[in-house]
């Protein structure tokens, strides 16, 4: 959710100006207490592997721009490592996938994916860097997870967090946009920054200095699997008024939709008509004040054969 991303980011920022302002007079304990360093230390300690909580505050509060290697971590409680920019989005994203559990499963889901009595099949829209992938197989190590990731800078971390947990994973690496059909689109590929945050997407204004990269048709992708999670951007509308989505209908449907490409003025009661016509009932719901949120819905059909 982008601008609450945004909005997150500047309150924060805003927040330890002032608060580090304020402890200056106040004792050493607790301006360490109060410092960025230590606030970045909160963020990442209980996800991070013990030792490495450390490291990552260091470096997070010292990042005045986005660092140009990718710094490698172990999660605390799978084992499985990932890699993240430091003065990027990356931090947030983790903190709102491992600690905010924005992604936890509602128990109709839970429920769902216990009755397959089988590794649950998870076709991720929108890898990233792979966070969300790392979230499921903490859940569910022996799941099969395809990301489609289309961005070539998030590609590079995503590959990466591919490679450091090879063997370990069932993992499949798409490298595409979602899309209905297979081709091309011109992309706009936004820097990991403060400021421009996770709003790389497809444009139909191509401007100088953007980039071709491949569309995927994810009809396919969602024949056989039981989840799928979507964050493309404003992509997601176009697959959702897609008449295969209702024929195929995913039994789980976990969606960041987003007003950007929205065919109605207000995103979620678009998301929610287009998920009902298409046979889901609808789940839990996170939103923001910028229009966005993710929200879960369940195929009907899905219920009556079970």
């Amino acid at each position: 959710m982008n601008s609450a991303r945004e909005g997150a980011v500047r309150s924060r920022i805003g927040r330890e100006t002032t608060v580090s302002k304020l402890a200056g007079p106040l004792p050493i304990a607790r301006r360490l207490w109060l410092s960025s360093a230590a606030y970045q230390y909160r963020r990442a300690h209980g996800i991070l592997r013990r030792g490495e909580a450390g490291v990552f505050a260091l470096r997070e509060s010292h990042a005045d721009a986005i660092s140009s290697d990718a710094s490698v971590y172990t999660l605390r409680d799978s084992g499985l490592r990932l890699a993240l920019r430091h003065g990027s989005v990356d931090g947030l994203v983790l903190e709102e996938i491992f600690r905010q559990q924005c992604y936890a499963l509602p128990e109709h889901a839970r429920a769902s994916l216990a009755r397959l009595e089988r590794p649950p099949r998870i076709l991720d829209l929108g890898g990233h860097i792979g966070l969300f992938a790392l979230y499921v197989f903490g859940l569910y190590p022996e799941a099969e997870i395809t990301s489609v990731e289309p961005d070539p800078v998030n590609l590079r971390l995503l590959e990466a967090c591919f490679r450091l947990n090879a063997g370990k994973v069932e993992w499949t690496i798409v490298r595409a946009c979602a899309g209905v059909d297979d081709g091309t689109a011109t992309f706009v590929s936004c820097d990991p920054s403060h400021g421009d945050f996770a709003r790389s997407h497809v444009t139909a204004s191509p401007q100088p200095g953007q980039s071709e990269v491949p569309v995927r048709d994810v009809f396919p992708l969602m024949e056989r699997v039981d989840l799928v999670k979507f964050d493309i951007e404003g992509s997601e509308w176009q697959i959702l008024q897609d008449p295969r989505f209702g024929r195929t209908a995913p039994p789980l449907v976990v969606l960041e939709y987003h007003p950007y490409r929205c065919p109605e003025k207000d995103a979620l009661s678009c998301v929610t008509r287009l998920l009902i016509e298409a046979g889901y009932e609808i789940g839990p719901h996170a939103g923001s004040s910028g229009g966005e949120g993710i929200l879960w819905a369940w195929s009907r059909s899905n219920d009556d054969a079970t």
